[in-house]
């Protein structure tokens, strides 16, 4: 998933050298820190172990992913039979889980990593925003 605008952001950070690697890196680290955090607290619980499966892992000093673990977390973010909702965006992702049909269970979506992706899309760049600004390169 990318976000738009957000390569010139890190480009104009990036002009100034070792300290702003620095500071895109750890606004990454905290951005998806903040992002699991939110999926946990999004998460449905009945045990909570869908829960205790979110994780974040870092790719890269500028890329982390974060994952639901629990075998039936797609189901639970996308629903299924009928009742099934997923975002444009997610449609390429979403399809990997889609049944076979054997059995039709209706169960709503119950979203908790799409806006755990929304929110820290939007905090990511406005926390890169406000870091440039410090180098005094952006007009918001």
């Amino acid at each position: 998933m990318s976000i738009k605008g957000i390569n010139a952001v890190i480009s104009e950070l990036r002009a100034n050298a070792k300290e702003a690697e620095e500071l895109i890196a750890g606004i990454t680290m905290v951005t998806a820190q903040k992002m699991e955090e939110k999926a946990k607290i999004l998460a449905p619980a009945n045990f909570g172990k869908l829960g205790q499966s979110i994780n974040s892992f870092k790719v890269t000093e500028t890329s982390y992913t974060v994952v639901a673990g629990a075998p039936y977390a797609a189901y639970v973010e996308f629903g299924t039979g009928g009742l099934v909702s997923v975002p444009e965006e997610l449609k390429d992702i979403a399809i990997t889980w889609k049944g076979k049909g054997i059995k039709q269970v209706n169960l709503s979506a119950r979203p908790y990593m799409y806006p755990s992706l929304i929110f820290g899309r939007n905090l990511y760049l406005e926390t890169l925003k406000k870091a440039l600004k410090k180098y005094g390169n952006v007009k918001s």
